[in-house]
C-alpha cells in the first residue's frame, strides 16, 4: 500500500487550503491532549490563546508516521477568528492523511 501521508509542514499548508475552502480561517491554534479537559459531554480547553505553536502538534504528527495508520488533521472548533486544528491517529493500516471540519 502506498503510503500518502506526506511531512507536516506541506501538510498543514494543504490544511489551510482545505480551511480557506470551507470558509475557516487559516489562522490556526493547535489543540494537543495536554490543553484539554473533560467530564461526560463537557470539555474545557485551557488557554486556547497560548495553542499558537505547533511544535507537540508535529511531533505527534511524525510519532504517527513511524507507523502504518492513518492521519485525520480536524477543525474541530473557532476561538474568535482563530480555528482550532486537532491531529488525530486515524489509525488502520493505510498510511491515508485525511483532512476534516466539523
Amino acid at each position: 500500500m502506498k503510503d500518502i501521508r506526506i511531512g507536516f509542514d506541506e501538510a498543514v499548508t494543504r490544511f489551510r487550503e482545505f480551511l480557506c475552502s470551507q470558509d475557516w480561517s487559516d489562522d490556526i491554534l493547535w489543540l494537543t491532549r495536554s490543553r484539554i479537559s473533560g467530564y461526560r459531554r463537557t470539555y474545557w480547553i485551557f488557554r486556547p490563546e497560548q495553542m499558537t505553536s505547533d511544535d507537540e502538534s508535529k511531533r505527534f504528527y511524525d510519532h504517527i508516521r513511524q507507523g502504518p495508520g492513518s492521519i485525520r488533521i480536524d477543525a474541530i472548533g473557532k476561538s474568535g477568528d482563530k480555528t482550532i486544528a486537532y491531529v488525530h491517529d486515524w489509525g488502520g493500516n493505510s498510511c491515508l492523511l485525511n483532512y476534516g471540519s466539523i
